[in-house]
C-alpha cells in the first residue's frame, strides 16, 4: 500500500502486481541492500532489482545509492507486522513524498490499512494505491 502527494508520484508503481523485498546490512559499514522482485501487472512475470541505500547517522536518514537528493526514513513498530518507508526528494528533476508500507504478509488488516491512511491524511498525501496482488509474489531466490 502506498501513499503520495499526487498520482504522478504513484504512477510507476501501477505496473505493479505484487512484490516481495529483502533489506539486509552490508558488509561495508552504513549500508543496507534492498533487494527485489517485483511481478508486472500485464506480463505477470518477475522483475528482479537491487539497491544500495547509505545511512546517515546524524539524520538517521538512508541515501539511496546513485539518487542524492532522494531520502528514505523506515519506521518499524515491534508490534506490527509491517514497516513503513518515507521517501522523498525536495531538490532535483522530481520532486515528491510517498509513504509506504511493507508488510510480513501478504495480506493486510483492517486497522493496518486504516492506520496507514490516517498516517498519510496527517501527512497531506491524498494520493493512495493498493498493489493488486492478483498473483502470488515472487520469490528472492
Amino acid at each position: 500500500m502506498m501513499a503520495a502527494d499526487s498520482d504522478a508520484s504513484l504512477l510507476k508503481f501501477r505496473a505493479m502486481d505484487s512484490n516481495t523485498f529483502q533489506l539486509t546490512p552490508m558488509e561495508a559499514e552504513q549500508k543496507l541492500l534492498l533487494r527485489g522482485e517485483i511481478r508486472l501487472s500485464q506480463s505477470m512475470k518477475c522483475l528482479s532489482r537491487q539497491w544500495i541505500y547509505h545511512i546517515n547517522n546524524k539524520t538517521q536518514e538512508m541515501i539511496l545509492e546513485g539518487r542524492p537528493y532522494q531520502k528514505t526514513e523506515i519506521f518499524v513498530n515491534d508490534s506490527d507486522d509491517y514497516i513503513v518507508l518515507l521517501e522523498s526528494q525536495d531538490k532535483g528533476s522530481e520532486r515528491f513524498q510517498r509513504l509506504m508500507l511493507y508488510g510480513r504478509s501478504p495480506a493486510l488488516t483492517d486497522f493496518a490499512r486504516l492506520k496507514f491512511e490516517h498516517r498519510a491524511k496527517c501527512m497531506n498525501l491524498t494520493a493512495i494505491f493498493v498493489l493488486e496482488q492478483a498473483q502470488e509474489p515472487c520469490e528472492i531466490s
